[in-house]
């Protein structure tokens, strides 16, 4: 299986699942002000889905460079492979992956006028790093204690309490490496892989709403090895030309 049918097969799993349609998605910055995006995080670059009335996105970030967004609008995140700690200004108390991956949900980001409590929502999250997949689905209201949730007016850091009344927004940052990342235990920020990712919002009733998924790309050695020989080969043609 390619990057590109991996990538569409993820990005079809809800809709057969549920054999409802939803747009394709879009790509950008989340909606403003109407949700903010974490403190001190970067909007943008985020692949989008706006349906009946919510608007989802996901991502991944470079948690190395100062929170630097990844440039996903192909359709994959081309993410670093290693780790960094504090020395290179990745924060934390000790190393981690050199990316994260974000998420965003507004029910009121599409013009909606449902609340947080009022659905469900689920993180799905490709531990295969080769072109298939194999899913860990994760609760976006218990996996995570430190979520930031949104009312429009005040952020609230969760306190494992889930949503409260009146809320609307839920972000949330994650390293692969945290226990609660979904691709734990076993994940290996020093090889390569490809990961897919979905984000997936339900009414009560287990009616698909909103979804939006994507891809992450950490690069092969071999890759990039190829990609300096290339580089320094046409170097030389130019300086032969000169």
């Amino acid at each position: 299986m390619t990057r590109i049918a991996k990538t569409l097969m993820a990005a079809g799993l809800a809709v057969l699942a549920t054999g409802t349609a939803h747009a394709v998605p879009s790509y950008g910055n989340i909606a403003s002000p109407g949700f903010y995006n974490g403190t001190g995080v970067p909007n943008g670059d985020f692949t989008i889905d706006i349906s009946n009335g919510i608007e989802v996105a996901i991502r991944a970030r470079d948690r190395f460079s100062a929170g630097s967004t990844i440039n996903g609008s192909s359709g994959i995140y081309n993410a670093e492979m290693g780790t960094c700690g504090v020395p290179e200004g990745c924060g934390g108390t000790g190393n981690r992956a050199r990316w994260n991956y974000d998420f965003s949900i507004n029910t009121h980001g599409g013009g909606g006028v449902l609340n947080l409590t009022d659905v469900k929502a689920k993180v799905l999250v490709d531990t295969d790093p080769t072109a298939g997949t194999s899913f860990t689905v994760l609760n976006v209201f218990t996996n995570w204690g430190d979520n930031s949730f949104w009312n429009g007016t005040t952020e609230r850091t969760d306190s494992g309490l889930g949503p409260q009344v009146g809320e609307f927004g839920v972000q949330q940052s994650v390293n692969p490496i945290f226990g609660d990342s979904g691709f734990m235990p076993g994940f290996n920020p020093n090889a390569p892989g490809l990961y897919s990712l979905q984000l997936q919002v339900f009414d009560l009733s287990d009616n698909l709403l909103a979804s939006t998924s994507t891809a992450v790309q950490v690069p092969e050695p071999t890759s990039l090895a190829l990609l300096g020989v290339a580089l320094l080969g046409a170097g030389v043609a130019r300086r032969k030309r000169k």
